[in-house]
């Protein structure tokens, strides 16, 4: 599997908060909460646009594992917690399950807001639903 790009920003001290947006979503997102989480977390902010439509097809697994492995090397890697909260909107929300269920010995607490269910493909009833989460 290729590794996925993932730039991502990071501010404030405490316990490692990492915040995921949703499919086709944005960092920037998250810029009003960020303020007021930062005095209390070091809030990680990861763009994950490569993931949804980079070059390279990720499967809704091979994104949970990307991501695993992101979170070692980039963001537990050089402290001393080793377990994350992490919390996620929408698509990210359904990444925070996916991470949460197969990597718990990375997450701490989850925080889900209007998430869809890991891998939603196959529950969606809609034909063009189904089309647009499979484009890379």
């Amino acid at each position: 599997m290729s590794q996925a790009k993932i730039a991502f920003r990071e501010t404030g001290e405490g316990p490692i908060l990492i915040l995921l947006h949703g499919y086709a979503g944005s960092v920037l997102h998250w810029d009003p909460i960020v303020h007021d989480l930062k005095s209390s977390y070091k809030v990680v902010v990861p763009n994950l646009s490569h993931l949804f439509m980079g070059r390279d097809y990720f499967t809704f697994s091979q994104q949970i594992d990307v991501l695993a492995q992101w979170i070692r090397e980039h963001v537990t890697a050089k402290s001393t917690d080793k377990k994350v909260h992490l919390t996620g909107i929408s698509y990210g929300g359904a990444l925070v399950w996916g991470l949460a269920l197969r990597y718990p010995e990375l997450v701490d607490r989850t925080v889900f807001i209007n998430p869809m269910p890991p891998a939603p493909i196959s529950v969606f009833s809609i034909r063009i639903l189904k089309s647009f989460f499979r484009l890379p």
